[in-house]
């Protein structure tokens, strides 16, 4: 058996491992974990953290069995900024343009991180994706944003 055939497929399995194992140790030594029936705080967070764990090891196991490599591709990293660049003019632009065109410019923005996807269908997803945050954000949960421009309020 050779475990280094897939090796993306092992580094994540060993993440998972990790953290799981992190997550469970910790809710057991610090949080009560109660029982089925009366859980304490801790008891989420520990099964969780096994869950995670298992899940690991699933994928060691597969990355252990499977015997086709896996290349890495080239790294993209004009989309990476492009999204950092949407999320940064998103938290800039929302308290003076309003949640209405701050969404749409996210939407607009970061969908120039991928090159196949076109400007109308960029604007046509930011117009409903911006629709849908009003209803959600303002008029169902009741948040004080501000929907539209200063300038127009």
């Amino acid at each position: 058996m050779h475990l280094t055939r897939n090796k993306p497929d092992l580094a994540a399995s060993l993440l998972y491992i990790v953290i799981g194992a992190a997550f469970a140790l910790i809710a057991l030594l610090h949080y009560p974990l109660g029982n089925r029936s009366h859980m304490g705080p801790g008891f989420f967070p520990f099964w969780l953290g096994v869950l995670l764990a298992a899940m690991g090891l699933l994928m060691l196991v597969r990355s252990a069995l499977k015997p086709v490599t896996v290349a890495f591709e080239r790294w993209n990293g004009s989309g990476l900024a492009w999204i950092i660049a949407a999320i940064a003019l998103f938290i800039v632009t929302l308290p003076y343009l309003g949640l209405f065109i701050a969404v749409l410019l996210l939407i607009t923005v970061s969908s120039r991180a991928e090159k196949t996807h076109s400007i109308r269908a960029a604007l046509l997803l930011g117009v409903v994706a911006s629709l849908f945050s009003m209803l959600i954000f303002v008029k169902g949960l009741g948040l004080l944003l501000p929907l539209w421009p200063i300038f127009l309020s």
